[in-house]
């Protein structure tokens, strides 16, 4: 691993938490089963994250830095933090405490994010800080739509499956159950791909030979978005069959790839 890579996982999982956080109060707003489910995944991801930050950082300290660095301190202490919520959480069978011990772990992350344990947080600074977590949220939201779409997949080939065979191992998924876990899936990676084709205008970092080429990228991703609004319409009012939308299922991971060059560009810069 590179020195940097663990200020990089520190980055991208005080940006979990904080996703975390958002989501834990939504859920005690409204108290859907699936905004709690990405909630406890978003904090279980971030914790994850930084216990890997910190494993490598205490094996390889980057320069001008030691296994104590503060950032690195407050990241071990948000991490014990949420993790000892999850458990609890697990434990007592509730999420609604999220939404009250989240936010002071999210002050700490982002409290990194801006860079206060390095220097002082000036306006300047928080600039280039802000930036750069914007364009590390661009490429989460990226990753997440690609999980989303390949979830969606995956459970339209389970559906198709499910549909001409009958053995023993198969027969107890339900094909609505497979439907509506699908549909659920493939909306949830267009709100995804909806919020980062928002922000790609700013942070997505790909360059292009002339404008032409530009044009041609541009409407290639709004025409995956329309693909994925048509799919939204024809489920909603359930006009369209299981079989139907499980091909759009496979159809919408394969055109997801597409965004893949572009996520490459933002990471590297």
């Amino acid at each position: 691993m590179t020195p940097a890579l663990p200020s990089a996982l520190c980055s991208y999982a005080n940006l979990l938490l904080i996703v975390a956080t958002v989501l834990y109060l939504l859920f005690l707003a409204w108290r859907a089963p699936l905004i709690g489910s990405l909630a406890s995944g978003s904090a279980a991801l971030g914790v994850a994250g930084l216990a890997l930050a910190l494993t490598e950082h205490w094996r390889h300290p980057a320069v001008n830095t030691t296994p104590y660095d503060m950032a690195f301190v407050l990241s071990a202490i948000c991490a014990i933090t949420v993790l000892t919520y999850l458990i609890m959480e697990k434990w007592y069978g509730s999420r609604t405490m999220g939404a009250f011990v989240m936010p002071v772990v999210a002050i700490a992350a982002t409290f990194q994010v801006l860079g206060g344990t390095h220097q002082t947080i000036t306006l300047e600074n928080s600039k280039v800080l802000l930036e750069r977590a914007g364009t590390q949220v661009y490429i989460l939201i990226n990753v997440s739509f690609f999980c989303a779409t390949a979830i969606a997949a995956l459970y339209g080939g389970l559906y198709l499956w499910r549909q001409r065979h009958t053995r023993p191992m198969f027969a107890a998924i339900s094909a609505p159950h497979l439907e509506t876990s699908m549909a659920q899936a493939m909306s949830l990676g267009f709100v995804l791909y909806t919020l980062a084709q928002i922000l790609r205008v700013r942070f997505s970092g790909m360059t292009f030979d002339d404008d032409w080429s530009r044009y041609q990228h541009s409407c290639t991703l709004l025409g995956i978005w329309c693909f994925y609004l048509f799919c939204q319409i024809l489920h909603g009012p359930r006009r369209s069959g299981g079989h139907f939308m499980a091909g759009c299922a496979i159809a919408g991971f394969f055109l997801g790839l597409i965004v893949f060059p572009e996520l490459r560009s933002a990471w590297q810069g």
